[in-house]
């Protein structure tokens, strides 16, 4: 009983806002899209139940070719009453395009195309009709909808290979001014790929982007007009390709035959598998697929039993799209050993003892004796080094450097050779500064005669302080160091750490980065004075 009474009280109440909308809305129904119905400017229905002879039909038609198109799919027709138990109510299109709404309530609707729950798929734009009003008489025919299509790009991409298969999947992705995107991937087949705009006469940037780090991606903007299909094609070109040549002791054709093969690795040690290695004729070779970037190009020489390591270029840069020449590589140096890795070096009196890796991949080319080279100025130049007593214990070889200056700063590499000749340098060591040599032993001296007068003991030593001493300096700026302790000693100034800070004429000169900068003073007295060494840091900031 309850429930009928609230049932009621619904149904009175949507009827009283039907009759109420339907008298405030005469100029619209003037205006709905109607063929064969008189809609009246005020409704005075009071039956709720639909009506078996109350219809609403029409078509839906694309705007172009006047007739349904396969393009539509599946299309839904939405019609929206203002009854509670209406609202919603929806149907599809026959294959001629028409559609019907039956069993209406008479009052005041709507009809929808293509809104955000009922849609014709994302090809056409959505349509919404005038607010019409249903009477009882019978069948309301609207006006047909004619559906325009929104915007479509579509084409083929292709890569600078033709006969490339392996470049990966490609996706296209389409990018709008509000930043909505749509993106399909291309089908490798064909090439072909297809993409709806989802806002019309609006400008779009379309991108081509391939999987496969040979070739580049390519974008273009592109602005497209209502119902507009715009035909757009892609070429990616190769990424960063370097050119280079192998040749004979005086630069003649290599004799090398298809039996080689290279190895690519960034500047992080890492190999690069994404490139590929195109022979040409009398040793040319291009080989393609590199990002931007530094890196190490290892060649190998296929034997019967194993891949030997004949040359290694490094430092080639590439850059993404352009092309890099490779100085020539000489194949004759095929026997040569293998640049020696992770040279450790240890400072001594005057010298360096220095530690090297032996790699063992050529094992019948390997090294007869070892040179090294060093350099006071971080590696940018190099000069021969004395290197003496060089001894292999399996794969680590030792020797050591003589005729180091105790005030300067050095770093060594060094270089395997065999009777077919010398590797490349292998990479530099870590930086030294060599000890200082020792103080001479002096010669005993008799001691003096007895004196029968006392003699006053000696003095007893001072200790020694430096004042003043700099905490921080700025990077690029010179700082003047203490020259003599509390006690009057003078005091002489080097640098430990000389990548961030060097002296130079007693002045503390700071490098081109921040760190920590480490000065090493040393100050020798007179007999009645104790002599010391002493460690200051000081802040290098910017």
């Amino acid at each position: 009983m309850r429930k009928d009474l609230m049932r009621l009280s619904s149904i009175l109440a949507v009827a009283v806002a039907t009759a109420t909308l339907a008298m405030g809305t005469a100029a619209a129904t003037e205006t709905a899209p109607t063929a064969n119905s008189e809609a009246t400017a005020r409704s005075s229905y009071t039956a709720l139940d639909p009506r078996p002879d109350v219809h609403v039909t029409g078509r839906v038609l694309d705007l172009n070719s006047q007739v349904p198109t396969d393009e539509f799919g599946t299309v839904t027709v939405k019609l929206d009453g203002v009854e509670f138990y209406m609202s919603h109510k929806n149907t599809t299109i026959d294959s001629e395009g028409y559609y019907t709404f039956s069993n209406l309530v008479p009052g005041q609707y709507r009809l929808k195309v293509g809104d955000p729950v009922f849609s014709p798929g994302d090809k056409f734009q959505p349509y919404e009709s005038d607010l019409f009003e249903v009477g009882p008489e019978g069948t309301v025919t609207m006006a047909d909808v004619h559906l325009k299509l929104k915007g479509v790009i579509e084409g083929t991409v292709t890569v600078a290979d033709p006969s490339d298969y392996y470049y990966g999947n490609i996706s296209v992705k389409m990018t709008d001014t509000d930043g909505d995107v749509s993106s399909t991937t291309v089908d490798t087949r064909t090439g072909y790929y297809r993409l709806m705009a989802q806002k019309v006469n609006a400008t779009y940037t379309v991108t081509a982007t391939p999987s496969s780090a040979r070739y580049l991606p390519v974008e273009r903007t592109l602005s497209l007009k209502d119902g507009e299909t715009l035909r757009e094609d892609f070429a990616l070109p190769f990424a960063g390709s370097a050119t280079g040549r192998l040749v004979g002791p005086e630069g003649t054709p290599s004799h090398i035959t298809d039996r080689w093969d290279v190895r690519v690795r960034d500047e992080n040690g890492n190999a690069v598998r994404d490139v590929d290695v195109i022979r040409g004729e009398n040793g040319e070779y291009t080989l393609r697929g590199f990002d931007t970037g530094t890196y190490t190009i290892t060649y190998f020489w296929h034997g019967p039993y194993m891949a030997y390591r004949f040359a290694e270029v490094r430092n080639v840069k590439a850059v993404r799209g352009e092309t890099t020449a490779i100085p020539d590589v000489v194949t004759d140096a095929k026997y040569a050993p293998s640049s020696p890795g992770n040279p450790v070096a240890t400072a001594t009196p005057e010298s360096a003892a220095l530690r090297w890796a032996i790699p063992g991949d050529n094992s019948k080319y390997q090294p007869t004796h070892w040179i090294a080279q060093q350099s006071t100025d971080g590696g940018v130049t190099w000069n021969d080094a004395d290197l003496v007593g060089a001894v292999r214990r399996d794969y680590v070889g030792t020797g050591t450097v003589r005729g180091l200056d105790s005030t300067k700063t050095y770093v060594f590499r060094v270089a395997q050779v065999n009777d077919y000749g010398t590797s490349l340098w292998g990479k530099a060591s870590n930086s030294i500064v060599p000890l200082a040599a020792p103080e001479p032993t002096p010669e005993p001296v008799k001691p003096a005669p007895v004196v029968p007068h006392p003699v006053a003991p000696p003095a007893s030593p001072l200790q020694q302080h430096v004042l003043g001493k700099p905490k921080s300096v700025k990077v690029r700026s010179t700082k003047s160091l203490p020259k003599q302790t509390d006690a009057g000693v003078t005091i002489k100034w080097r640098s430990a750490t000389p990548s961030v800070c060097k002296v130079k004429g007693g002045k503390l000169v700071a490098g081109k980065r921040a760190g920590t900068c480490r000065v090493v003073g040393h100050a020798a007295g007179s007999a009645t004075h104790s002599q010391f060494d002493v460690a200051v840091k000081i802040r290098v900031h910017r």
